[in-house]
């Protein structure tokens, strides 16, 4: 009784630290001011795209416009809400996974290099151009641990199982980039992990003292700007691409609605989450030319697979165990 108890508590503190971090933690993308600077682009997108189409352009037209009641309140878009909510109260422990992987790669890195190398004498002391080349460094690691378990995740059939939960939403809300089985985020953190932990560990070696991130807010920099530049419109109905040259080098959030798309010209595009580099890289980079209509979802099927928080727990692990015993999901 007194384990079950511990266990209430613990599911109920984790159930309000998930509702009243949603918009005060800048470590979360619909943190408030990431979020507002998204409604400020979505505003200058209306005013600029939209309006000309739209009969009302009063500001009561802009806020159906940037909160049409059809998207948020879409039985997909509650399974959004469901699903981070449970995630932030039962699967919390997943978050441990990345930095307790970085920390232990990032010691047997450095301890590694000095048997091999021998002392690096402290070749390098930190500065301003340093600390930034890290910081920058530090992104493109985790961007890139973000594209590998992306494509992982769309190429690998089992695993696919996992990461068609986000696929299956039929709107984009920006609780959307949480609709994640905690299978996936399990992979997710461990890459990531992984990744940045031989990045700290060749710091380690190389350079006199701790590195330190040049943050925003407490979170890497370049991330923060990601944020300010839109990263929540990315999972909505607002429709904003870069200049094409910038869609080399970024993914706007446009090119994210495409990964969306049910569009067979779009089906394994844009894994990328910050930088598209690695989609041109590997041959996955689609730029659109112009505004797109777009239908969102996954195609194949002539039911909804997840039109519940339940199944999108539980259908992934059916679908897993039938492929692992040589059968085919219906």
């Amino acid at each position: 009784m007194e384990a079950l108890t511990t266990l209430g508590q613990v599911l109920a503190a984790n159930g309000y630290k998930a509702v009243t971090d949603m918009f005060v933690s800048p470590g979360l993308r619909i943190y408030w001011a990431w979020l507002l600077a998204s409604a400020v682009l979505g505003a200058v997108v209306w005013l600029r795209v939209y309006r000309r189409v739209d009969d009302d352009g009063t500001a009561r037209g802009f806020l159906r416009f940037l909160f049409p009641r059809d998207v948020y309140l879409h039985p997909s878009a509650r399974v959004d809400y469901g699903v981070y909510l449970t995630n932030a109260v039962l699967f919390r422990w997943t978050l441990t996974v990345a930095p307790v992987v970085a920390t232990t790669t990032a010691f047997a890195t450095a301890l590694r290099l000095d048997r091999w190398l021998g002392s690096s004498g402290d070749m390098f002391v930190w500065h301003g151009a340093s600390l930034a080349g890290f910081t920058l460094a530090s992104a493109l690691a985790t961007d890139f641990a973000t594209y590998l378990v992306h494509a992982a995740h769309h190429r690998i059939p089992l695993l696919w199982e996992f990461h068609r939960v986000h696929h299956t939403a039929e709107v984009l809300t920006p609780l959307t980039v949480y609709r994640k089985h905690p299978v996936y985020d399990l992979f997710a953190g461990g890459t990531r992990g992984l990744l940045a932990g031989l990045l700290q560990g060749v710091a380690a070696y190389a350079f006199i003292g701790r590195p330190d991130l040049i943050t925003l807010l407490g979170i890497n920099a370049v991330f923060a700007a990601f944020h300010v530049a839109g990263s929540n419109l990315r999972h909505t109905h607002i429709w904003l691409a870069f200049w094409p040259w910038l869609s080399r080098l970024l993914i706007s959030p446009a090119q994210h609605q495409v990964h969306h798309s049910t569009a067979e010209r779009h089906w394994n595009k844009n894994y990328g989450e910050v930088f598209a580099v690695w989609d041109w890289m590997f041959g996955t980079l689609y730029v659109p030319a112009e505004r797109e209509s777009l239908t969102f979802g996954v195609m194949g099927t002539d039911h909804q697979e997840h039109a519940s928080v339940w199944d999108a727990y539980m259908v992934p692990l059916v679908n897993a165990g039938l492929l692992l015993t040589g059968r085919r999901p219906q």
